[in-house]
């Protein structure tokens, strides 16, 4: 998916498109999960178990998923691909080991992908483990859900706001803003006493949030070959993927000795400060 981004536009306005398919996103994923929310907490009034209501939820799920697959299926060709070999999966490991010896020689992309991995994995870490900030001030499952769907409003015009950010500056220096709007986050996550600072905290999250996102992916997406870029984004996918790691370690470790976890929260800055370090370096080879 991430990879059709040189399909359909150009490395000029890569930034603005990435930009605004997240922010869509985001609000294409809260409608039918308000819809979802709303069954499964108010159907008993309308005569709809809880277990239905649940059921209908995945329903309505997968008929918008399906719907709104159809122009993409119908409208969007794929440009750029290699045609299939004969011996189409040998020749897939073999693409896969020199993909990774390509990656290692062109160090713009190797430290950017290193970059990536440590910050978005402070990114999902505090994203994954917000119920527990909550839980800790006395948040509750009701006022979780609010600040989800607060979030995913605020994160809309954020996302489409970065790609306009990333044509007036620095795309890096852009990320680079984004991360310390993060490692604020941090920090009030782990100075957090009352419920204001929760709703600041899901604040700071939605403006960062879609810009970090969208600006990795198209700034990424002007590094690879066109002609390879599903294979490229094959790794920057698997890195993001298992980036959710050192984050919730250091809050298992925080939890473990200190019986809080907001000492996991400041360790999560580390891992902000090696993806700037990273930056840093993808800079000055640029």
């Amino acid at each position: 998916y991430d990879s059709m981004l040189t399909d359909i536009t150009t490395d000029e306005r890569m930034d603005t498109i990435s930009g605004a398919g997240y922010a869509w996103g985001y609000v294409g994923s809260t409608i039918p999960f308000i819809l979802g929310i709303s069954l499964v907490l108010f159907g008993e009034s309308f005569g709809i178990s809880t277990q239905l209501g649940t059921q209908l939820a995945f329903a309505i799920t997968v008929v918008w998923w399906g719907l709104l697959s159809i122009p993409l299926l119908k409208n969007v060709k794929q440009t750029y691909y290699k045609e299939r070999t004969e011996d189409f999966v040998r020749n897939s490991f073999s693409g896969v080991i020199e993909t990774i010896k390509k990656i290692y020689r062109n160090k713009k992309m190797f430290y950017f992908i290193l970059a990536y991995f440590f910050y978005i994995d402070g990114v999902y870490t505090i994203i994954s483990q917000s119920a527990s900030f909550g839980g800790e001030v006395g948040i509750d499952s009701s006022q979780l859900i609010m600040a989800l769907l607060y979030t995913q409003f605020i994160a809309f015009p954020f996302a489409i706001l970065s790609g306009k950010l990333a044509k007036r500056f620095n795309v890096l220096k852009v990320l680079k803003v984004y991360i310390g709007i993060y490692i604020v986050t941090a920090i009030v996550g782990f100075m957090m006493q009352y419920v204001w600072q929760f709703w600041l905290l899901a604040t700071f999250v939605g403006v960062a949030q879609g810009g970090i996102q969208s600006l990795s992916r198209s700034y990424f997406g002007k590094l690879v070959p066109k002609e390879s870029s599903n294979e490229y984004f094959g790794f920057f996918d698997i890195f993001g993927k298992f980036a959710d790691f050192f984050g919730p370690l250091l809050m298992v470790i925080s939890v473990f000795f200190f019986d809080t976890s907001r000492y996991g929260i400041l360790g999560i800055i580390i891992l902000f400060g090696l993806g700037l370090f990273f930056l840093n370096k993808v800079e000055r080879l640029s």
